[in-house]
Parts: C-alpha cells; sequence; structure tokens
C-alpha cells in the first residue's frame, strides 16, 4: 500500500494567496463607458483612454481626471469578507496628480506624480465594506491619473496536506468568518458547527477508482438528523458516508472499520461523543470538483455537528491490519 494522498493532520491553519482576480474588467478592455464596464465613477470622469501603458496588456487604460470640486475616483464593489486580500496593478500621475489605490476606511497604496508607470502590490485585511477605489487625489482641473491591470485576490484559509498531491484543505468556503470550523486549543483539531454551515472543502480532481477515505472525528450530531461524514458527490463524483438518524452508518460502497474493526454501514452505529476512528476501505471514489468534509455536498446541506483531528485518503483498499494500525496510531497521536 503506498502513502496517502491526502494527509491532512487539521492542527494548524493559514492564509494563502488564490488563483485568481475577483474584479470585474480590473485590465479595462471591456466596454468604454464612461466609466469602463464593471466600473462606476464619482466626482470626476473615468475613461477607458487607448494607448497601452509599455509592456501591459491589452490595448486600454483607464484614466481617473478631476472635474468638480473633490477627488475623483472609479469604484468597484467586489463583495468582500472580513479575510485579508492582495491588490496589485500599474499606475501614474500625470507630473502633478497623485494616484491612490483605496478601500472602504483608507488608502492601500500612494503612488507620485511620475508619468512613469509604477507597479503596486499591496497586502491589507478587510475590517468594513465592500469597494475598491481609484482615486485620483488632486483638486485642480484637467488634472488626471490612470490604471491599468489591476486585480484584487483573496487570500483563503487552509489546512496543510501532507500527502504526495500537496493540494491543501479548505477551511469553509475559504473567506467567510463564520464559514470557517474553529481551531480547538490545547490539541489538534477543529470544531464543525452546523449552525454556521462549516465545514472543510478539498478541490482536488481524481480519476474514478478504488480509495480508502480514513477519519478520525467525533460527533454530536441530532440523534434523528442525518449529517454527512464526506462527500464526493459534487459536480459528477462519487462516494460518500454519512450519519444518519440513530447515529447509524452510510456508507457509499466498500468496507468499513470504526475503531480498527470491522462493521456493517447500514446496521452499525458510530457513537455520539467519543473519539473514533473511520476507515472507508475499498471505496468507489472520484471527485470532479471537490470532497466536502461534514456536510452533503453542496456544503450547506446535512451539516454534522463535529470535531475532525485527521483526514487521510489512500489509494487502493486498506487491509483489516492496517486500518487496526491508523486507528492505534491517531489514538496515539492524540494522547500527546
Amino acid at each position: 500500500m503506498s502513502g496517502p494522498i491526502l494527509e491532512a493532520q487539521l492542527k494548524t491553519w493559514s492564509w494563502e494567496l488564490g488563483p485568481s482576480s475577483i474584479l470585474v474588467n480590473g485590465d479595462f478592455e471591456g466596454a468604454a463607458g464612461p466609466p469602463p464596464a464593471g466600473w462606476s465613477q464619482v466626482n470626476g470622469l473615468a475613461t477607458r483612454e487607448s494607448g497601452a501603458r509599455t509592456g501591459g496588456t491589452g490595448l486600454y487604460v483607464c484614466r481617473v481626471s478631476y472635474s468638480t470640486a473633490a477627488s475623483g475616483y472609479a469604484y468597484q464593489a467586489a463583495g468582500l469578507n472580513l479575510s485579508p486580500y492582495r491588490i496589485t496593478g500599474w499606475t501614474r500621475g500625470d507630473g502633478t496628480a497623485i494616484p491612490f489605490v483605496g478601500k472602504d476606511g483608507g488608502a492601500v497604496f500612494v503612488g507620485t506624480a511620475s508619468t512613469a508607470w509604477q507597479q503596486y502590490s499591496a497586502d491589507f485585511f478587510y475590517t468594513s465594506g465592500n469597494t475598491i477605489y481609484l482615486y485620483c487625489n488632486n483638486l485642480v482641473a484637467g488634472r488626471y491619473v490612470e490604471f491599468d491591470d489591476t486585480t484584487l485576490i483573496p487570500f483563503y484559509a487552509r489546512t496543510p496536506n501532507l500527502g504526495s498531491l500537496r493540494t491543501a484543505v479548505q477551511l469553509g468556503n475559504g473567506v467567510t468568518p463564520s464559514s470557517l470550523p474553529t481551531l480547538l486549543t490545547g490539541t489538534r483539531g477543529f470544531q464543525l458547527s452546523a449552525a454556521s454551515a462549516q465545514t472543510f472543502q478539498w478541490y482536488q480532481a481524481l480519476s474514478n477508482g478504488t480509495y480508502t477515505v480514513a477519519l478520525t472525528f467525533s460527533h454530536t450530531n441530532s440523534p434523528a438528523g442525518n449529517g454527512y461524514i464526506f462527500d464526493a458527490r459534487d459536480s459528477g463524483g462519487a462516494g460518500y458516508a454519512l450519519i444518519g438518524p440513530g447515529a447509524v452508518l452510510s456508507q457509499s460502497t466498500g468496507v468499513t472499520y470504526l475503531n480498527g474493526r470491522p462493521i456493517s454501514a447500514g446496521v452499525d452505529i458510530v457513537p455520539y461523543g467519543p473519539i473514533n476512528t473511520l476507515v472507508c476501505a475499498g471505496i468507489t471514489l472520484s471527485i470532479a470538483s471537490r470532497l466536502v468534509i461534514g456536510a452533503h455536498n453542496s456544503a450547506s446541506t446535512f451539516l454534522l455537528n463535529s470535531k475532525f483531528y485527521n483526514v487521510s485518503i489512500y489509494p487502493g483498499t486498506l487491509t483489516p491490519t492496517q486500518a487496526r494500525s491508523y486507528h492505534e496510531r491517531q489514538m496515539a497521536i492524540l494522547r500527546y
């Protein structure tokens, strides 16, 4: 049996930069306006100008100019959460006017009046509002600043994957505080609250095949309710395990070991309260989009009130001896 492709020990987390910008038309190549597509304007005029910056992408930039008795600016509501972001881009002045990049609550970057293009990158933690601003901070008619290739990339809350595929496991939706499981104090593990729709989500495509999903967790699910331990059926995936009424375990395929001993899915229960290991061996599994841990694949229904301490996925089928070894190893780790 080869090593795990997913090995999430669930004892720490950090913010990791996401893959793409959430701004609309940050390169200003969309419809001309004014203002340019996706943007709004106040106290001035935001226009799409031809003549791209040297070395820039596309054919256009955004020019923000003064026209009333206050700083002119272009802005975009980006639907931000109380989490960190990185904003990047290029900007320049006109020899007199100075460009500012701001958010609700203040500036995150202040440029110079130079007509040379200036590249910037700034990280900030969003605490209020949801708007990004591109300012011309000059009260003289005719003055302007320009912007191009503006990106706003969220950081996502993630916990490491020590398995061979390395893709980290995301806490909740990654950015909304209420969706993030709570790190337990004094030990490893995270508390998942069904009332706050807290889950883990692993975005990693797997080819359809036979795997073993091994978990260490405890649950306090309603005796009359359903709660998914994991579900890989998002976007056409396959494989799940859930706790049904009376804490009876259901599993899509394969052989099940609870605390190192074989049990029968659909008959045996996962005890309410204590820490258990569950090894779902030989389960048919594929993840077309993501694996959701602690909820149905929608990540918003059949949530499991629980504490998770470890999630592992192995290719193939663990043997009874290996399932017992997983249980003993996890219990030893939790004692220290």
